[in-house]
């Protein structure tokens, strides 16, 4: 997992990596709380009892 830098590649640093994953785990953390909401407005809502 390296990158290019300038005329070189370069493999990041731990700091860098632990950087990445916690962005992931935010974008994830959003994306299932938008997945929810969706859901909960796509279910019928409850028929009200007269």
């Amino acid at each position: 997992m390296s990158r290019q830098i300038g005329t070189g590649w370069q493999s990041p640093s731990i700091t860098e990596l632990e950087t990445r994953i916690r962005r992931l785990e935010d974008q994830v953390e959003h994306l299932v709380a938008t997945v929810e909401e969706l859901r909960r407005a796509a279910e019928p809502s409850p028929e009200p009892v007269s």
